[in-house]
């Protein structure tokens, strides 16, 4: 006989769902978190800048023959990323961690719930001290909280990952 567990808290297969977001939302990311990384090619452009200011700096004075101004290195080694790339990649990651959260609860619950369905179908009194033993500790460690959580914490990721789209699409261009 059945206690109504499985059918009240059977989680839908959020697991893969959250798996094939989590695909999207690193393919995201893995743009993204170049935005907070200096580019080879802003070294480059630094690099030339400083190279063209020192040759428009030439001078000739009575001791030195050509004077150029010094070279400023730290100019060159710093690199902070813009507010916006820490935002969006905020956004994405928190996404992402919440999706591959969702899916790894997902498959844990669905471990557990396999376990606890694994003989139901004895009638045997062992099987049914062992069923309950099972239901006690799905009900100990919150189980079917877990399972109402999964498609919050997916419906979260969802949010974030179109909160972290509308601020990309936003800076690209407003209308679109």
């Amino acid at each position: 006989p059945s206690t109504g567990i499985e059918a009240r808290f059977h989680p839908k297969p959020v697991h893969w769902q959250a798996g094939l977001f989590s695909a999207v939302v690193t393919t995201f990311n893995i743009e993204a978190y170049q935005l907070l990384e200096q580019q080879p090619e802003d070294s480059a452009t630094a690099l030339l800048s400083q190279i063209s200011s020192q040759l428009s700096s030439f001078t000739i004075n009575s001791n030195f023959i050509n004077t150029t101004q010094p070279t400023n290195a730290a100019a060159l080694s710093e690199f902070k990323p813009t507010a916006f790339a820490v935002r969006l990649n905020t956004l994405w990651f928190s996404s992402l961690v919440c999706s591959l959260l969702s899916a790894s609860l997902g498959l844990l619950v669905k471990q557990w719930l396999r376990e606890y369905l694994a003989g139901s179908s004895n009638i045997s009194r062992e099987s049914i001290r062992i069923r309950q033993i099972r239901h006690d500790g799905l009900r100990r460690w919150r189980v079917p909280e877990i399972i109402l959580c999964l498609p919050i914490l997916l419906q979260t990721a969802l949010l974030l990952f179109f909160i972290g789209l509308l601020a990309l699409l936003w800076s690209l261009h407003p209308v679109v």
